[in-house]
Formats: C-alpha cells, sequence, structure tokens
C-alpha cells in the first residue's frame, strides 16, 4: 500500500522517491507519520485544498517541515537527511487513553455540547474517514469566547509527544480559530515548548504519548 499505492519507495541513501499510483480520479489521500530512516513522513494529496486545508496539490513532510510540494500528481525524489539511529527497545505510549473511563487519566475541558462526554477523546481510537458520535468531544455551541480541552494523569507524566487530532464534519464542526498546548495542573498553564498556534477544531481526539521500555 505505502510504497505501492501511494509510492513511498526507500532509497538506501537519503533521499526518498515518491512515485504515486492512486487513480487520477481520487481528490485527496495521506500517508501520516511513515517513520522513514529516523525521520517522520507525512505524505499530503489534496486536488484543490479543501479536504487537509494545507495547499491545493502533492505535499511531502519532514519531521513536521514542508520539505516538497507539487500542484500536480507527479512523481518526486527529496532528500530528508541522513539517517537517524533509533533505540528498538523504545517505543510511544498512549498515557492519555482511557477506554474504561475509570481512575485516570481523566478528561477537563470547559465546556461539553449536552450530547457529548469529554471522555470520548480519550477512548484511544483515531478516524479518518467517518467518524462516530460516540468517539469525539465538540464544545458545539459553547457560549464562552474560547475553549480549552486537557487531561489530567492525577500525578505529574513526562511526555514526549503530544498530538491532536481535529475532525470537519463539512457542517458545524470544524476548524475555527487557534489552538494552544499547556501544561500544568490547570489552564492557562505553561506553553509546551516549541508550540505554535494552529487552527482550533471544535471536535477532537487526543492522544499523549510517553516513551517507555517493553
Amino acid at each position: 500500500m505505502l510504497s505501492g499505492l501511494l509510492g513511498l519507495r526507500p532509497q538506501a541513501g537519503d533521499t526518498l522517491k515518491i512515485q504515486p499510483l492512486v487513480p487520477a480520479s481520487w481528490d485527496h489521500f495521506a500517508a501520516e507519520n511513515v517513520p522513514y530512516h529516523g525521520h517522520n513522513v507525512t505524505l499530503l494529496w489534496d486536488r484543490d485544498g479543501s479536504h487537509y486545508h494545507q495547499g491545493a496539490g502533492l505535499r511531502v513532510y519532514v519531521d513536521g517541515r514542508l520539505a516538497e510540494s507539487s500542484r500536480t500528481l507527479r512523481d518526486l525524489t527529496l532528500r530528508v537527511g541522513r539517517t537517524v539511529a533509533t533505540s528498538s527497545g523504545t517505543h510511544l505510549v498512549n498515557d492519555a487513553a482511557n477506554p474504561l473511563r475509570t481512575g485516570y487519566p481523566q478528561p477537563i475541558a470547559s465546556y461539553t455540547w449536552r450530547y457529548d462526554d469529554a471522555w470520548n477523546a480519550l477512548d484511544g481510537k483515531i478516524f479518518y474517514a467517518n467518524l462516530p458520535e460516540d468517539t469525539r468531544w465538540t464544545n458545539y455551541s459553547s457560549p464562552n469566547a474560547q475553549d480549552w480541552y486537557g487531561v489530567d494523569f492525577g500525578a505529574p507524566t513526562v511526555v514526549s509527544d503530544v498530538r491532536w487530532y481535529g475532525y470537519d464534519d463539512g457542517g458545524e464542526s470544524g476548524p475555527r480559530r487557534t489552538t494552544g498546548c499547556s501544561t500544568g495542573t490547570g489552564p492557562p498553564g505553561r506553553m509546551c515548548p516549541g508550540r505554535r498556534g494552529r487552527r482550533r477544531p471544535r471536535s477532537a481526539t487526543t492522544s499523549t504519548g510517553s516513551r517507555s521500555r517493553p
């Protein structure tokens, strides 16, 4: 799938070939957070830019930075940098997942729509297509000028990766303003290192990862 249809073709050196074989009728597709030579690669195709809102065309990100783009779906070769050694004994764990909804971690939110449940965003599920109603949190119809959603771990917890998955249903639920990331005992807390504001989703699931050994 990745190396065939989507066209992520690994190379022996510090480059990566992109040779998509998807049907010409496809308006969009994405391969997100693909590990490659110790780097993180994301490939997006969005014909008119209306699906992912990152611009029209083909876009390739390496370690979160735009490395290559093209208005058309075509073959590309890009430099990703030298191979970065990683430890095979270390992996990410989703410390924010709590599908049983008991104990910690617990959700905290400034506002939750009456038909949603703040626990939904901590069920550990991430959907890229249709999103079932019971696995998202929204602040739809909020009376507040801005809202926040957080995770209470019950104890100080060191994390190395925070991911916030927004959702746009093409109607009332979707990105609006900007988001921020903070740490501490309660909002607003301290801004996460290296965090920049982005479009704020009114619907979202979240995952927070720490590195641990099996």
